[in-house]
């Protein structure tokens, strides 16, 4: 995903930058709401929060995987990306 030229690849970094560039004091959190699947194949959904509202959610094969593509959505709700 490209945002004003630059290439986003770390979507948790971006939106952290995002928020605080609108110069909102504001805490982001990832919660991970349900684990499903074997353990060999779990699927992590996760919920960002920022300021205590969701503001996106994802999923993934790690929690880590899971965050950034919450972290995505979230940036997508606020216009900053493209789908």
């Amino acid at each position: 995903h490209a945002v004003k030229g630059k290439i986003i690849t770390d979507f948790k970094s971006y939106l952290q930058e995002y928020y605080q560039s609108k110069g909102h004091a504001c805490k982001i959190r990832y919660v991970v709401t349900k684990e499903e699947g074997p353990d060999h194949e779990k699927v992590f959904h996760v919920n960002v929060i920022v300021n205590k509202v969701v503001a996106g959610t994802g999923s993934g094969k790690s929690k880590k995987l899971a965050e950034q593509e919450a972290a995505k959505n979230a940036l997508i709700a606020e216009g900053q990306i493209n789908e």
